[in-house]
C-alpha cells in the first residue's frame, strides 16, 4: 500500500489546505509580532514534517524555509515580506495542485 492511499495522507491534505490559508492571513498582517510569528514557525514546522514523511519535497522545502525565516526577528522579517509572499503563491499552488484527484491520480 502506497503512503497516499493512507487515511494519514488524507488528513494530511486536509490540514495542508488550511495551514495554507493560515499562512497567508498571518503573513499578510501588517503588524508582524511574536505571537503570528509562533503561529507561522508551527503551521510551517507542521508542513514541513508531513511532506517529509509523504516525500512531498518542494512542499517540505517551502515549510522549512517558512519556519526558519519565522525564527528571525520580526523587523527583519517585515523586509523579507516579497520572499514571503513568493513562497506562498507557490505553496499555494502546489496545495491546490496535490487536492485536485485529476492532478494527483
Amino acid at each position: 500500500m502506497e503512503l497516499i492511499d493512507t487515511k494519514a495522507y488524507a488528513v494530511f491534505c486536509r490540514e495542508l489546505s488550511g495551514y495554507g490559508k493560515l499562512l497567508n492571513e498571518l503573513i499578510s498582517a501588517e503588524n508582524l509580532n511574536i505571537e503570528r510569528l509562533k503561529e507561522i514557525r508551527i503551521a510551517a514546522h507542521r508542513i514541513k514534517g508531513g511532506a517529509g514523511f509523504f516525500g512531498l519535497e518542494r512542499i517540505g522545502e517551502l515549510g522549512g524555509t517558512l519556519e526558519v525565516i519565522s525564527m528571525e526577528d520580526p523587523k527583519q522579517i517585515a523586509a523579507r515580506i516579497p520572499e514571503l509572499s513568493r513562497i506562498l503563491m507557490e505553496l499555494s499552488v502546489l496545495i491546490k495542485l496535490l487536492l485536485d484527484p485529476e492532478v494527483t491520480r
